[in-house]
């Protein structure tokens, strides 16, 4: 079968699923509208590249004029579109008699242009999510209950599993610390990711636990902005904002940590982050937001706080560096639930089975 994604090259979910169908014998197309280093090793007969112009509308035309003589040449069978925003417009423009698009969450309850997402809605053959309520409003703005399909995102839980201690990648996130504990954090630096709350519960954090490390992974339009927060409130020596990382290093990375935070505002299913933290036995310590209470079951294989509540999170971040051994098994049963229902193999047996309707 002939598919074409369009999809996000700098997403580790866009490189689980390409790389997932291409290594079962589908032929691949792949589409990438985003500024990105990233590049991929998967064989595709259409090659994504990195976006060219700064201006997403005049990137979106260039790119269709590169592809589109390729893809009437090559006749997908499927065109599957992952984010109904910008990567929907495209594959609206894509001529192709079947077609997936597959909402991440904010797109559907946040969408900028509601009457494209409705019209996204209409042109949809299937549309597929990660989480009930987004399968709920996707209803609601037309879409028809048997044409929504739940797929998780699934993560490679025997890639993601526990390593030992390691000084080189203790390093990385934070240098010059032997034994100080480290919390992590990997959500970009944009609004619906709430960074700012992580940092205002820094300083309630380090009254009690001095020797506290707060390792902030990502990027964004708002890291100048919390970098001078950081400043502003005196805590420079704790804090390491240490940027992009290597995908492929973060079981490392999850294994020197003693916890990982979340504070994300709006969550679709699960984030990739959260899941890949828990598949590796790292306690996690996320916003109660979206259905991140159907995968955490607070002070049991993780813990949950309330939205934008720093100081609530503050406790969380003390309870768990305090009591370790309550933490790590935490951790442990974090992984149980990730290996259960959200392992990548099983989730791309579901979608395949869909991708079969269309042969």
């Amino acid at each position: 079968m002939k598919i074409l994604f369009i999809a996000g090259l700098d997403s580790p979910h866009s490189h689980r699923w390409i790389n997932s169908f291409a290594s079962q014998g589908h032929e691949i197309g792949w589409i990438n509208l985003r500024k990105t280093t990233k590049k991929t090793s998967i064989n595709c007969k259409l090659r994504p590249r990195s976006a060219i112009f700064s201006s997403e509308s005049i990137n979106l035309i260039a790119t269709y004029v590169y592809y589109i003589f390729r893809i009437l040449i090559w006749k997908p069978d499927a065109v599957h579109i992952h984010y109904m925003g910008l990567n929907g417009l495209m594959g609206l423009l894509v001529p192709c008699k079947n077609k997936v698009f597959t909402a991440w969450g904010s797109d559907v309850i946040f969408p900028k242009f509601p009457r494209l997402l409705n019209l996204m809605i209409r042109r949809a053959d299937l549309l597929t999510t990660d989480a009930q309520h987004v399968v709920d409003k996707l209803i609601s703005l037309g879409a028809k209950s048997d044409q929504v399909k739940i797929i998780n995102f699934g993560i490679e839980t025997d890639f993601f599993v526990k390593k030992p201690k390691d000084e080189q990648y203790r390093e990385k996130l934070f240098k010059g610390t032997a034994e100080d504990p480290i919390i992590i954090s990997l959500r970009n630096h944009e609004t619906v990711y709430d960074i700012e709350t992580l940092i205002e519960s820094i300083p309630i954090v380090l009254k009690e636990i001095p020797n506290a490390k707060f390792a902030i992974g990502g990027s964004g339009t708002l890291t100048s902005k919390y970098t001078e927060l950081v400043k502003s409130l005196s805590v420079e020596e704790s804090v390491n904002f240490f940027g992009s990382y290597i995908h492929d290093e973060l079981p490392n990375l999850f294994s020197q940590v003693h916890a990982y935070v979340s504070t994300s505002l709006s969550d679709a299913g699960l984030s990739a982050s959260t899941a890949e933290a828990m598949s590796c036995e790292v306690p996690v310590i996320i916003s109660n937001s979206g259905e991140n209470s159907l995968w955490v079951t607070d002070d049991e294989n993780g813990d949950l706080f309330p939205i934008k509540d720093s100081q609530e999170l503050a406790i969380r971040i003390m309870n768990n560096i305090k009591h370790r051994e309550l933490s790590i098994k935490k951790g442990q049963k974090g992984r149980e639930i990730i290996v259960r229902d959200n392992d990548v193999i099983n989730e791309m047996k579901k979608m395949n089975e869909l991708y079969s309707t269309f042969s």
